[in-house]
């Protein structure tokens, strides 16, 4: 399968807002008492999404395009069935089943598509992890809470010219969250320069989890600008099916006793 610039999903904000999150930066909620309660919340949920986050399955549509002079050169569409996978050293792994290909059924053994970005689930709360707090600066106005890297950040932190902002609901849960990282820094640390997610509770074995169900981002690519979309639906548990088949008597291959 070859992909083109697999970026990760730490990086957002935009001068113009993209089609479709318009509505959800206008959206309105029950602000927090304060900003260390937001944080402390925040912070939680991050934990829980990091941590506990069980392997999950979901549709996955998405729409990848290159834009040259503000007009569509590629565009690829296709949808796929995403495992998100959590391994015995307790990381989350995204992987992929291809369903269709351009409103087509997938028989292809590969595709090339502009811009393909990951990481949307474990990582979309990332800048309020407890252990991620140091390296930012905080500002809550209303349900919205900014962030931008913090002066004094470490340089361990990986945060250099990062900036952005999260919507919060009636339970100091995020809504919508928006990123933006300077160009020169989205290629050292791999991510995209902007993003966009939407976020929607999910319960999973008697949990909640914010759950990413739409993803946007935006990359500069040599003159040109690549752009990616994505939808989530259906997401639920992730079990794997073993079949057992009939007993079959093994040979008796034991040496004869002498």
């Amino acid at each position: 399968m070859a992909l083109t610039r697999v970026r990760c999903i730490l990086a957002l904000i935009c001068s113009v807002a993209p089609p479709g999150l318009i509505g959800a930066q206008q959206a309105t909620a029950t602000p927090p008492a304060t900003l260390e309660s937001a944080l402390q919340r925040l912070g939680e949920q991050a934990v829980l999404l990091q941590r506990s986050l069980p392997s999950l399955t979901c549709m996955e549509s998405v729409v990848s395009q290159e834009f040259r002079h503000n007009m569509v050169a590629r565009s690829v569409d296709f949808t796929a069935s995403l495992r998100a996978v959590r391994g015995n050293d307790g990381e989350i792994r995204e992987s992929y089943e291809f369903k269709t290909l351009r409103g087509q059924p997938f028989t292809a053994s590969g595709f090339v598509m502009p811009i393909y970005v990951t990481g949307g689930f474990t990582r979309a709360l990332r800048y309020f992890a407890p252990d991620q707090q140091a390296c930012y600066r905080y500002k809550l106005k209303g349900n919205r809470i900014d962030f931008e890297t913090a002066p004094d950040a470490p340089e361990a932190c990986h945060t250099r010219s990062t900036a952005g902002f999260a919507l919060l609901d009636e339970h100091g849960g995020i809504t919508h969250l928006e990123r933006r990282l300077a160009e020169r820094y989205a290629l050292e640390y791999h991510q995209v320069p902007f993003a966009a997610l939407d976020l929607t509770p999910l319960t999973l074995n008697g949990a909640t989890y914010p759950m990413t169900r739409h993803l946007y981002a935006e990359e500069p690519n040599n003159g040109s600008m690549d752009r990616f979309e994505a939808e989530y639906t259906d997401c639920k548990l992730f079990t794997a099916t073993v079949t057992i088949g009939p007993a079959v008597e093994a040979p008796d291959t034991a040496a004869p006793p002498k």
